[in-house]
């Protein structure tokens, strides 16, 4: 697994990849649909000490509310997720 983290001025990018054998559409589908949440900043600061837990459903949607953009790729069983957050 490689994860790289770029701070630009206005933006932070975090970029995930890693080698995953027989990743399903239907689980593929539901992690980009949870990252995908709207952004909600009311709520960044009081739920980011909960991602932690072990409910990962919840975990990704509590990031994908901690984000701006989520893209997920996944080909020849390589699974690359870059996230965006706007300062």
């Amino acid at each position: 697994m490689t994860i790289d983290v770029k701070t630009e001025e206005d933006r932070t990018l975090i970029y995930i990849k890693s080698k995953i054998e027989n990743l399903s559409e239907a689980t593929l589908e539901i992690s980009r649909k949870l990252l995908n949440a709207p952004r909600c900043h009311e709520i960044e600061e009081y739920y980011w000490n909960l991602t932690g837990d072990d409910d990962t459903d919840s975990e990704l949607t509590l990031v994908g509310m901690m984000t701006d953009e989520t893209c997920i790729t996944y080909e020849d069983n390589i699974l690359e997720i870059k996230v965006v957050r706007k300062q």
